[in-house]
């Protein structure tokens, strides 16, 4: 990249991708005094802390865009040592971080931007994670993967802990299930969180209940809750897994928001199958307050199996009659 670039003053908003190598020269010698976004893709990096640098010289950044892999730093070599990501950044307010989750053990994470209200990151955790300062973040959307060690579910939990001033946060499931193998113990409390939603892939095998119950017992105020699922496999798929339900059936709770703050419930992308109808029951089983639950079928859903699925609802409320099931207008007359 022209080194000339790293002096311009009048710069609002910088998108760098693509095949070109980026070398910052130290923040002491370069600004971008006006630079408001900036969104770093599939570039290459020329050291270790590239990164850092680069953000050290933006100090009025307010939108922070940032994708990498490993490739992004070939030739470095083991000398290089980790790749540092350090975000001091005191304006900013929306920040994004993605990278591949088998690729976490290569980054050094640290995040300080005490005016931050947007936070989305997707992959995996290393060992050196540090999110201090926040205390302005409201909406968070975290997909972290990896494994169900125990070691890693207590690395979500300490990293969710900092993130207990939210107040609507996306979380998918995958990972939700992958705190379920970890201690049910000491765990963080998200006291303001009002709005939960959970997204991602599922398969027949998937016995939901569990992971969205643990998740609802440590957000005691949550009002809405959503579900936006991607069902995988077919109707005739091997059972639903009820060994996470034995396991946490004596450590939980009942969660509290269901029985007195729930008043919204909506699913989209439901498929009919026969875990989704447990976790429809389950929800309507313990959410007094729920007047409507909104549910909006997969668009490429098999009309059959719509009503089949139709007709087990219905069967749902009337066991549960103070929670009405309403579907999308233009799916189906009733």
């Amino acid at each position: 990249m022209p080194t000339t670039l790293f002096f311009s003053s009048a710069l609002v908003s910088l998108r760098l991708t693509g095949a070109m190598l980026l070398n910052p020269p130290p923040a002491s010698a370069s600004t971008f005094p006006s630079l408001r976004t900036l969104a770093l893709g599939s570039v290459r990096y020329a050291k270790h802390d590239s990164i850092s640098t680069l953000l050290a010289a933006c100090p009025a950044l307010q939108d922070l865009s940032l994708s990498v892999e490993s490739y992004n730093f070939h030739g470095l070599g083991e000398s290089a040592g980790k790749v540092n990501v350090i975000v001091l950044v005191p304006t900013l307010k929306t920040l994004n971080i993605s990278w591949p989750a088998d690729e976490c053990w290569l980054y050094k994470l640290q995040i300080n931007t005490p005016a931050l209200e947007r936070f989305d990151f997707l992959g995996g955790l290393g060992e050196y994670v540090v999110l201090e300062n926040l205390p302005n973040l409201v909406e968070t959307v975290i997909e972290l993967e990896d494994d169900d060690s125990v070691d890693y579910t207590n690395r979500i939990w300490d990293f969710m802990e900092s993130l207990y001033n939210v107040v609507s946060m996306k979380f998918n499931l995958e990972t939700a299930r992958i705190l379920c193998y970890g201690p049910m113990d000491g765990l963080p409390m998200f006291n303001n969180l009002t709005s939960l939603t959970f997204d991602g892939n599922f398969w027949p095998s998937y016995y939901m209940w569990p992971a969205v119950r643990l998740l609802l017992c440590q957000a005691p105020k949550v009002q809405t809750l959503g579900f936006e699922l991607t069902f995988q496999g077919d109707h005739n798929g091997c059972p639903p897994d009820h060994r996470l339900e034995n396991r946490m059936e004596k450590t939980l709770f009942d969660p509290e928001c269901l029985s007195s703050h729930l008043t919204t419930c909506y699913y989209k992308g439901f498929s009919g199958h026969e875990v989704e109808m447990e976790l429809v029951r389950q929800v309507l089983k313990e959410a007094y307050v729920l007047k409507t639950m909104n549910i909006t079928f997969e668009s490429r859903l098999d009309t059959e199996i719509k009503l089949h699925a139709c007709k087990k609802l219905r069967k749902l409320q009337r066991r549960y009659p103070t929670c009405q099931i309403e579907f999308d207008k233009g799916q189906f007359d009733f």
